[in-house]
C-alpha cells in the first residue's frame, strides 16, 4: 500500500487509518476502570454492603439486650462486605489484564500489518521487475533461469502477503473494538 493511503492498480483496499488520539495503556486502564458497567455495579453493591455494616456497629452492647443476634448478624454483615471487596478485586484484576492484552493486541497487529504493508510493496515491485523482464528479453538465456514459473510464484506470495496484510488489519480492528468495549466507550464518542 502506497504512504499516503491511495489504492494501488492491483485493487488492494485503502490503508487502515487511525481516527483519533494515541493513548497510551496506562490511559486505557485508566478509562476502562471508570467506565466499565461491572465494576461500578459491583462497587455499588459494595457501598451498599459497607453501609449495612456500619450501621449495625453503630449499635452498642444496649442493642444486644433488644436484638440478642446482633453478634451474628455484625459478624454475617463483616463476611459479606470482605466478599465484595473481594468481588470488586477481582472484577478490577480483569478488566487491568483484558484491558493490557488487548491493547498489546492492537499493537501487535498494527506492527503486522506496517510489515505486511512493506513486503506486498517490495513483492509488487518484483513482481512488475520481473515482468517487464521477461517482456523485454531477447534471448531466455541472459535471464539465467528467470522464466513464467518463477514469474507465477512471486505472484502467488505476493496473493499471500495482501491475505496477511488483510488479516492484520481486520485483527487490529478487532483488538480495538474489544479495547473500547472494556474501556466502556465505542467508536463513534471514543475514536482512537
Amino acid at each position: 500500500v502506497p504512504p499516503n493511503g491511495e489504492k494501488n492498480g492491483n485493487g488492494m483496499a485503502e490503508k487502515y487509518a487511525d481516527a483519533g488520539p494515541e493513548l497510551t495503556l496506562g490511559q486505557c486502564i485508566t478509562i476502562a476502570l471508570e467506565n466499565q458497567p461491572s465494576l461500578k455495579a459491583v462497587k455499588a453493591s459494595t457501598a451498599a454492603t459497607e453501609a449495612g455494616y456500619k450501621a449495625l456497629t453503630n449499635f452498642g452492647t444496649v442493642g444486644t439486650v433488644f436484638a440478642p443476634d446482633l453478634d451474628i448478624r455484625k459478624q454475617q454483615a463483616k463476611r459479606g462486605l470482605m466478599a465484595t471487596s473481594a468481588e470488586y478485586q477481582k472484577i478490577h484484576n480483569e478488566v487491568v489484564q483484558d484491558a493490557t492484552r488487548l491493547y498489546y493486541t492492537a499493537v501487535l497487529a498494527k506492527q503486522q500489518q506496517q510489515l505486511a504493508e512493506l513486503v506486498v510493496l517490495r513483492l509488487q515491485l518484483l513482481v512488475d521487475i520481473g515482468e517487464r523482464l521477461l517482456k523485454e528479453a531477447k534471448d531466455p538465456k541472459e535471464l539465467e533461469g528467470f522464466n513464467m514459473l518463477r514469474l507465477q510464484l512471486m505472484r502467488d506470495g505476493l496473493i499471500q502477503a495482501k491475505g496477511l496484510h488483510a488479516q492484520a488489519v481486520i485483527g487490529r480492528q478487532r483488538a480495538m473494538a474489544g479495547l473500547r468495549e472494556v474501556m466502556g466507550v465505542d467508536a463513534r464518542t471514543f475514536p482512537f
